[in-house]
């Protein structure tokens, strides 16, 4: 019950922030969900190196408010690769 409620979340801030969506939001919030850090990553067109420390912090269960913002990030266009614990608020351009 848990992960159908979590899930329904996310695809409704997926849905919603499409206002705010990058070029190809669908690919970055993918990439993201499956490796934390990556859509971020794929928004920059894939500059600089791959943000590791976020794809194994953020694939840790404990640490999924880190997961969560790295999709949130994705989805709204973000470039940075930094971590963000506070999923829950807008990313700052």
């Amino acid at each position: 019950m848990k992960r159908t409620v979590a899930l329904a979340m996310v695809v409704g801030f997926l849905l919603t922030s499409a206002v705010w969506a990058a070029p190809d939001s669908a690919t970055a919030g993918l990439l993201s969900a499956m490796m934390p850090g990556a859509g971020e990553w794929y928004n920059s067109n894939y500059q600089g190196p791959f943000p590791w420390g976020e794809c194994i912090i953020g694939s840790i269960p404990i640490c999924f408010p880190i997961h969560l913002a790295s999709v949130f990030d994705a989805v709204s266009g973000q470039t940075e690769t930094y971590m963000r614990i506070d999923f829950w608020t807008a990313p700052s351009n």
